[in-house]
Parts: C-alpha cells; structure tokens; sequence
C-alpha cells in the first residue's frame, strides 16, 4: 500500500461513525482501549484508523507506509483551517472535521502525485 492509498483505506474505515472514536487510537466493543490492531477494536480514531488498515504496529519507531500516512494528514491539519495536531482534530473537533481532515490530505497527496481529485 501507498500512503495515498493507506489515508483512503482509512477514511473509509472510519466514514461510519459508529466506527470512530475519540480520545484513544482504538476501542473495542466494551469501549475500553485496545490497540488498533486488536481482534478486538471496533472503532478507531484517525492515527488508529491509519495503523490498522496499513497492517503495521502502533506506534511505530521505524519509518513505514502507516508513518508516511501519519505525517500527510499530521501536516494536513497543522497547514489547513484547523491549524493544530490532528489528534486535537479527532478528538476536539469531531467526526465531520476528521473526515474532512482527511479529504485535504487525500487531495493534496493525489495532486502531489499528479492524479485527478
């Protein structure tokens, strides 16, 4: 996977709100943190979301697809009208502002690679 493709996957998996969280990378069923690739997680968050559809552990102490996704959409929400981390977007803004956190960098990743919105 790309990272352009990671923050897709992710937004995906996050797009039903029913499998988003706030405040934690990822939760299960009983709503207690878990790591986001646990059997167990049920919602993730956007830096979960992005660790669990790359398949790699989080955090992670070596540069990886899941990492290179973080610091696109990390970037995204420090540059754009949120000016702050996106852990801040997630958590104090909401699930419409996360997705649309999202969306920005998904667009400036396609148009960095020079494809079609």
């Amino acid at each position: 996977m790309s990272p352009l493709e990671v923050l897709v996957a992710a937004r995906e998996l996050i797009a039903d709100e029913a499998k988003w969280t706030q405040g934690t990378a990822a939760r299960g069923a009983n709503g207690k943190t878990c790591p986001p690739r646990s059997k167990m997680a049920k919602q993730w968050c956007a830096v979960g979301a992005i660790y669990y559809v790359a398949g790699c552990a989080y955090p992670s102490l070596h540069p990886n697809v899941a990492t290179e996704a973080h610091d696109l959409l990390s970037e995204t929400a420090a540059r754009s009208e949120f000016r702050r981390c996106m852990s801040e977007v997630n958590d104090l803004d909401g699930h419409a502002a996360t997705l649309a956190m999202f969306d920005r960098a998904i667009a400036a990743q396609r148009a960095a690679e020079g494809e079609k919105p």
